[in-house]
This record gives C-alpha cells, sequence and structure tokens, in this order.
C-alpha cells in the first residue's frame, strides 16, 4: 500500500526513450527547458565530456540539428548531460536503459552513484538488467480498484517502476 505524490517545488526531468533535442545551441539544448544562460559553457562542456562526448566539448555555443548530427546513442549521451547539468532531484527515465549497451549503462550507473547521488530516480522498463536501483515497484492492473502492490519491500532511496 502507498501513496504517490508530485513533489511540491522539485525539479523533475523527463527522459524520454527518444530524446527531445530543441533547435538552437548546444547550450540550449543542454538546459532545455529553462534559458541557456542559467548555465554555463563550462558546465556544459564537463558535462558532455563526463558523459563521453568529448568531441562536442568545444562546440557548446554552435547551432545544428543535433538530432540529425548526434546518432541514437549520442543522442540519450546528450540526454544524460541534460541530467548532469540540471542536477534534478528527480529524473523520470522512460526506457532508455534497455537500449543502452553495457559501456553507456555503466557510465549512467556512474554518473548518478557518484555525481548525482541524492537524484531519485524512477526507471519506466524492464526492472531485471539494471542493477542500479535499490527499491523496485512494479504497477500492477487491479480491475477491482485503484491501487498499486508492491512486489518488493523497499530499502533506500533509489526507485525503479518496472514494466
Amino acid at each position: 500500500k502507498g501513496r504517490i505524490a508530485f513533489p511540491e517545488a522539485e525539479e523533475i526531468l523527463y527522459a524520454p526513450r527518444t530524446p527531445y533535442l530543441p533547435p538552437g545551441t548546444l547550450r540550449e539544448v543542454l538546459a532545455y527547458p529553462k534559458p541557456a544562460a542559467t548555465f554555463t559553457a563550462d558546465l556544459c562542456s564537463t558535462a558532455l565530456v563526463r558523459v563521453g562526448l568529448e568531441r562536442l566539448g568545444q562546440l557548446v555555443e554552435s547551432t545544428q540539428r543535433w538530432d540529425r548530427e548526434l546518432n541514437e546513442d549520442e543522442q540519450h549521451a546528450l540526454s544524460l548531460a541534460r541530467v548532469l547539468v540540471h542536477k534534478a532531484p528527480w529524473v523520470i527515465i522512460d526506457e532508455v536503459l534497455d537500449s543502452l549497451d553495457d559501456a553507456a549503462l555503466q557510465r549512467f550507473v556512474d554518473i548518478f552513484t557518484q555525481d548525482l547521488p541524492q537524484t531519485s530516480v524512477v526507471h519506466i522498463g524492464r526492472s531485471d538488467a539494471h542493477h542500479m536501483f535499490s527499491r523496485t515497484l512494479h504497477l500492477v492492473i487491479d480491475p477491482t480498484a485503484k491501487k498499486l502492490s508492491a512486489l518488493k519491500e523497499p530499502s533506500a532511496t533509489r526507485l525503479a517502476v518496472g514494466a
């Protein structure tokens, strides 16, 4: 049994399975949905290096069609760089982890455990493949009522929602 509530006054970032890369400079892409001036070019470059996109570090003020310039893995890495720049207390990840190779998945885990240890992650996808989560909550359809059934006992701060 439990209650899910929207955390008031806390930023929530959403990482969809197909990253949204708005038009503009790379800094604008990383700052989205905030104004680019919210984050320094140095912070953005550092985040790009951290997620393995070193080659883009010098292009932070460049305007390109990033959705066309970057392959799918690079777009996911850019989405992770956005999370790193924002340092949001909540991140909702929709099936992104399921498509990452082992090296990218390990980088992802390292960033959340080392750089963003206070960030709570809600992952929508296969929960069996991701060891970074200390709690798993399975949402179960109950035709007789609207309730959640927890299949495992919660034990720490991270949360994965398994599909």
